[in-house]
């Protein structure tokens, strides 16, 4: 008896070795678990352009010389480079609830950004070329907290030109809207068609505060039909106006809706709305408004024209500064884009028409030729190449 009871156990010893040998060459291949940093990721890109003005040779001998309200392609008949960005982020999800981005950029448009042109000794110049930079905490699910600097969450349009669907940039994104803001914002996605967002930050363009007052946005996305997202923006802030105030109120609507009638077929329209307290004088308040249609439709997955139409009042000319106080002008523009975007090379190309004009007086008109004259329109050619990498 026991002489069997032997035979078992060492029967049993050999399958328990056995399976230990499996379950440890198993460990051996499961993968270990990855490392912070290996959730990182790391992406950017060139843009640079070449753009023909037909006012002007570009020799930047007159004030007003260059391509007027293309902030983001200013210099006329001249080959440079707009932007280069790199972007780090650390993204979150419900595994790995903190996070953070990093994006870096310098060319023409991180002066436009940060300073409106060359920064020179602005305030904002030793943050020039951080474009955005902050951490982000999902708090519980659906709930994320974000804290930096970070761009703007107005508008249909963004910095970088290949997330857009023209090259150049609207008039109202240029003129009606701020580009970044630092402070902090809270984002709540309640389900596929509904989010919300608050925030409070130092304010228009600023990185550091400089007056007493602050920023306060709030944000709605609704999404009725799956084709349909609107997203309305309303923010109010402290600003410093022309008329002696350091904390005089500014209020801004913001309204985005996008149609996607087809998978080849989007459509869009922008408005916004805003008013700046004592903006002209002690006295008279600013204010301006305006609306952009846009088209777009891809003839295959790499080829695709774009249509843009819009029209900016700036009724007191406290945005463009012509006319101000005195009925200031309103902007027209139109814009045609052809598109071709080589996604297996990381390379998009496009060709653009576009057409602005004012119905200021030439005397004081913005757009002005070599001779130092002024005309009421503009039109200007461009080529942009994005290679993204």
């Amino acid at each position: 008896m026991f002489k069997g009871w032997s035979k078992n156990i060492a029967v049993s010893l050999v399958m328990l070795i056995g399976l230990s040998q499996v379950s440890r060459a198993d460990e051996a291949k499961a993968p270990p678990a990855p490392k912070w940093y290996d959730t990182i990721n790391v992406s950017g890109f060139v843009d640079a352009y070449y753009s023909y003005n037909g006012n002007t040779s570009g020799t930047g001998s007159v004030a007003g010389d260059g391509n007027v309200y293309h902030n983001f392609d200013m210099k006329a008949n001249d080959l440079n480079v707009s932007l280069v960005e790199l972007s780090i982020v650390k993204p979150i999800d419900d595994k790995n609830p903190a996070g953070f981005t990093v994006t870096l950029g310098i060319g023409e448009a991180a002066d436009v950004i940060a300073c409106g042109g060359p920064c020179g000794s602005s305030a904002e110049a030793p943050y020039k070329n951080v474009l955005q930079a902050y951490a982000s905490m999902l708090l519980i699910p659906g709930l994320q907290l974000d804290f930096g600097k970070y761009v703007t969450q107005m508008g249909a349009e963004v910095i970088e030109s290949k997330s857009n669907w023209n090259y150049t940039r609207s008039l109202l994104f240029v003129e009606a809207i701020p580009y970044y803001h630092s402070g902090a914002r809270l984002t709540y996605t309640v389900n596929d068609m509904l989010f919300v967002q608050g925030q409070v930050a130092n304010g228009w363009n600023n990185v550091a505060e400089n007056n007493n007052g602050k920023y306060y946005g709030i944000q709605f996305g609704v999404t009725p039909i799956k084709p349909l997202p609107i997203i309305i923006n309303y923010a109010v802030s402290s600003e410093y106006a022309a008329g002696g105030g350091t904390n005089d109120a500014l209020s801004l609507l913001d309204i985005i809706a996008t149609y996607n009638v087809t998978d080849s077929l989007s459509l869009m329209a922008n408005y916004d709305m805003a008013s700046q307290k004592q903006g002209v004088s002690a006295t008279q308040d600013a204010k301006w408004d305006g609306i952009a249609i846009y088209g777009k439709y891809a003839f295959t997955p790499t080829t695709a024209v774009a249509i843009r139409a819009e029209q900016f009042n700036d009724s007191d000319g406290y945005r463009t500064g012509v006319n101000a106080g005195t009925g200031g002008q309103k902007l027209t523009e139109e814009t045609l884009t052809l598109e071709h975007n080589s996604s297996a090379i990381g390379c998009l190309v496009r060709l653009e028409l576009r057409h602005d004009s004012t119905d200021a007086d030439s005397s004081v008109s913005p757009f002005i030729k070599d001779d130092g004259t002024g005309t009421q329109s503009q039109d200007t050619v461009t080529v942009g190449v994005v290679h993204t990498f």
